[in-house]
């Protein structure tokens, strides 16, 4: 892999933070549209408790029919009322769980996107490590070059001070 440059890496950290903000975004939205599900389910559920109702209602005014054609009516006129929003209850509720399955999609793929930048960015600290380790076996190594010259200048001083007393000597 290509070695990066300061800005490539901040680059790529920047997209790391906006995909992290957009995934709690999106979280906070799925959460969002999940309670509202849970409440509109209720509400479905507190309708067709009111249609039950309505219906026992309906057979009391059956029996009752002598005195209550206009209750039987009005009662039906309310069941109705009532099945009509429940249905439209029902369409908002069936839209909110696409919108929901369409953010839960959204969120795998940014998760996707999120892993991938995660490693991408766990195999660049693994290389910074690698180039760390490099450099400091080369200064290792460099020093002990070092210490090596500094000892040959050593020797040749002395061999040069040998000879010249040998010189000094004849």
């Amino acid at each position: 892999m290509a070695k990066l440059t300061d800005s490539e890496y901040e680059k790529k950290l920047k997209e790391f933070e906006f995909i992290s903000a957009r995934t709690a975004e999106v979280k906070a939205q799925n959460e969002s549209y999940e309670k509202e599900t849970d409440r509109l389910k209720g509400l479905v559920s507190s309708f067709e408790d009111k249609i039950k109702d309505l219906e026992l209602k309906i057979a009391e005014q059956e029996k009752l029919l002598k005195e209550g054609e206009v209750k039987i009516f009005n009662a039906t006129n309310e069941k109705n009322a009532l099945v009509k929003e429940l249905s439209e209850l029902k369409g908002e509720r069936d839209s909110l769980e696409l919108k929901v399955e369409k953010l839960r999609e959204e969120k795998e793929g940014i998760d996707k996107e999120l892993s991938i930048k995660i490693r991408e960015i766990s195999d660049l600290d693994n290389k910074r490590v690698e180039l760390e380790d490099t450099m400091q076996k080369r200064f290792a190594s460099m020093e002990e070059y070092k210490q090596e010259l500094e000892l040959r200048d050593a020797l040749l001083a002395k061999r040069e001070r040998v000879m010249s007393i040998k010189e000094q000597l004849k």
